[in-house]
């Protein structure tokens, strides 16, 4: 079975096949509190490699529109990704 996972393709890996490949995937679901009052939700991923490399991505959901918690995580997932290319 082959475990690598090209980041760099158009096409964006999923939390599974990052774990299968060896990468720590945290997915972190909350809602911005400011000043007391519950505001936007959002959705933050943090990756550690199979190298021990770090990354972190976040999507914020605007109150005006409906929270999805499966695109919320295809956005992090993709931001995270491309903040470990940038850098490593």
């Amino acid at each position: 079975m082959n475990n690598t996972i090209d980041i760099n393709s158009r096409n964006i890996p999923t939390i599974h096949q990052l774990r299968r490949a060896g990468w720590k995937v945290r997915v972190i679901h909350g809602v911005t509190d400011e000043d007391n009052v519950l505001s936007d939700r959002f959705t933050r991923i943090e990756l550690t490699s199979p190298d021990q490399k770090d990354s972190v991505g976040t999507a914020y959901c605007s109150r005006k529109d409906q929270w999805n918690r499966k695109l919320g995580n295809r956005i992090a997932l993709g931001r995270a990704l491309k903040n470990y290319s940038a850098v490593n």
